[in-house]
């Protein structure tokens, strides 16, 4: 993503608040206990837009102890649960790994932490405990992009920002081409071609003018072509409902973009 693209995102983005998940771990047959509590922080960790709370970050803040006494309860799911919707979370990441005859089914979910809705879903066959991990990474990357279309962040809706970038792109374009005109100006001018039509330079100073437009406009090329296609990957992205899908995941130092594709 460019430069005008990250800044633009920025503006737009300025106090766009991060989507939060509460986390309770993983459930699951044939592993054990400090495995599913494994594989629950690894996909946790996976993800970039959405923020994760799990059991783990809350009982350092408060301590479980002191969790069961706030909500009465005694159930470590029930806890989290309830302990979800007092932080506020827009929804919970639930999912089970269970071994089935030499194969690991995974599937992993996102519910509406308000009505219980499924927000996402990720379901894979594994082969082997070994890809449990990377069956996880995948998940967490389609999770993060459907949860986020699903709550009206992605770029499921009328994409402008596309629009915004390109049209940026070609007003730098617009600069490039006006200096790299004015550069072959005073190009003339040094080969005689040209007068200095009163400006007063002498050679020297048509000679630095000349360098330093050239060297502003290849700038202004690179950058306004690097906008223009963004743009171009904005819109294709963001329209193609059959295929790649994108997502634009708000961060503490601007924008970032996420895409999965079929």
């Amino acid at each position: 993503m460019t430069l005008t693209a990250w800044v633009l995102g920025l503006v737009l983005t300025a106090n766009a608040e991060p989507v939060k998940l509460g986390s309770s771990g993983l459930t699951g047959a044939g592993y054990s206990k400090e495995q599913l509590a494994a594989f629950g922080e690894h996909l946790a960790g996976q993800f970039r837009a959405l923020r994760v709370i799990t059991q783990q970050d809350v009982a350092s803040l408060l301590g479980m102890e002191r969790q069961k006494q706030l909500l009465g309860c005694t159930d470590q799911s029930a806890c989290m649960a309830e302990l979800s919707a007092a932080l506020g979370v827009d929804g919970l990441l639930l999912g089970d790994v269970t071994k089935l005859e030499g194969t690991t089914q995974l599937t992993v979910r996102v519910v509406a932490s308000g009505d219980g809705k499924r927000l996402a879903l990720c379901s894979e066959r594994l082969a082997s405990d070994a890809q449990v991990f990377e069956g996880l990474e995948r998940c967490a990357r389609r999770l993060e992009v459907d949860t986020l279309r699903a709550l009206g962040r992605s770029s499921g809706g009328p994409a402008v920002w596309p629009w915004v970038v390109g049209a940026a792109g070609i007003a730098v374009l617009g600069v490039g081409v006006g200096l790299a005109v004015s550069s072959a100006a005073d190009l003339a001018v040094l080969r005689g071609t040209s007068r200095l039509s009163g400006e007063g330079r002498s050679p020297l100073q048509v000679k630095q003018d000349g360098e330093l437009k050239q060297a502003l406009a290849a700038v202004g090329f690179g950058v306004g072509g690097a906008a223009l296609l963004s743009a171009v990957l904005g819109l294709v992205l963001s329209g193609n409902e059959g295929g790649a899908t994108a997502a634009w995941m708000p961060r503490a130092a601007g924008l970032g973009l996420a895409w999965e594709w079929p």
